[in-house]
């Protein structure tokens, strides 16, 4: 293992590192080896420049999902990957998040456990505040309304529900609307038409 992180120092060809970086933290985490995959993380984004292309955006935030992806279950693990978001978005500033990242944030607590719904919508709260709305999308409303259907809370999954109802029809109208005008349905943004690592959004 930590000759997989010497690895990492030495490569200088950013797309390489980039791709080694990827696949050597995805083979750490499922060894559960955590604390060196986020040391070969950290390496990698000290390499990064200031401002960030679309690939090495993607690949930053692939690297994150990663992680996201392989935390531990229950308010403590929702804890702990909530500051490893934090400190990852402190070391590559030019990188946002996006809903595939509350999503899979919220993984940790999709078992019933004390408290979730609250630790769950303060992660959702902080995330609308930092990013805008749009960060909580269709799977991160119905992962709410899970959470809180699991741990007995059915007003907050209520609440949620109707949320989604309201998003859901202003969708619908939209989608009329374009189609009365003869206007061509938009395209999906690559990040939802394709997600980064959906086997592993469960």
């Amino acid at each position: 293992l930590d000759s997989i992180s010497n690895a990492c120092l030495h490569i200088e060809d950013t797309r390489v590192l980039a791709r080694f970086a990827f696949f050597a933290v995805q083979f750490l985490l499922r060894q559960s080896d955590i604390q060196t995959a986020q040391s070969i993380t950290k390496e990698w984004l000290a390499k990064l420049p200031p401002r960030l292309n679309k690939s090495r955006s993607r690949r930053a935030l692939d690297i994150l999902h990663l992680h996201l992806a392989f935390s531990d279950m229950g308010v403590k693990g929702h804890l702990i990957a909530r500051d490893f978001v934090k400190e990852f978005l402190q070391l590559c500033p030019a990188m946002e998040p996006n809903s595939s990242t509350l999503f899979l944030l919220l993984r940790s607590l999709k078992r019933s456990c004390v408290n979730a719904t609250a630790v769950a919508l303060s992660s959702v709260y902080s995330f609308q505040e930092k990013f805008g709305s749009s960060v909580v999308d269709r799977r991160g409303r119905r992962r709410i309304v899970a959470i809180a259907l699991k741990e007995g809370k059915p007003s907050v999954a209520r609440r949620w529900l109707r949320v989604e109802e309201r998003f859901t029809r202003a969708q619908d109208n939209e989608a009329l609307v374009r189609q009365v005008a003869g206007v061509q349905q938009p395209k999906c943004p690559e990040n939802t038409k394709k997600l980064p690592m959906r086997r592993f959004m469960v």
